[in-house]
């Protein structure tokens, strides 16, 4: 779906909109969602969102769980790189798996890992194409 200036001003402004939106909800979900995430920032900490941290050594078991509120452990890395916001990777590596776990936000095809490693030398350039 467009949105043009008068559809946006719509959902911002009126109160009668046809869209099931809610700013200030989407807004305190966020911000509550921050505020819980911020716990976690005296740990190494490598990475975060307003869902998931990559932290250095190991998450005290009290914090993950199925509840709410809990964290999901999905990933043990033996390398990770963290270029920018939702721009990471990192590989699982033990005795039978050795997996690349690449995000590229808005980005859908592969990228190696290597690929993305080879960005922290310095002047080195990455130009991805994607048709949308």
């Amino acid at each position: 779906m467009i949105f043009d200036d008068k559809k946006i001003n719509s959902i911002l402004l009126e109160n009668n909109s046809n869209y099931n939106i809610s700013i200030s909800i989407a807004s305190a979900i966020t911000a509550d969602a921050r505020i819980h995430m911020s716990q976690f920032k005296h740990l190494d900490l490598l990475y975060s969102d307003t869902d998931s941290i990559y932290i250095k050594g190991k998450l005290d078991n009290k914090y993950i769980g199925t509840e709410l509120g809990k964290m999901k452990l999905e990933y043990i890395l033996f390398e990770a790189i963290f270029l920018g916001p939702t721009v990471y990777g990192g590989i699982i590596n033990n005795k039978t798996q050795h997996i690349e776990i690449i995000k590229i936000k808005g980005f859908k095809y592969n990228v190696s890992f290597d690929l993305l490693k080879s960005l922290l030398i310095k002047d080195n350039k990455l130009e991805l194409k994607q048709d949308k």
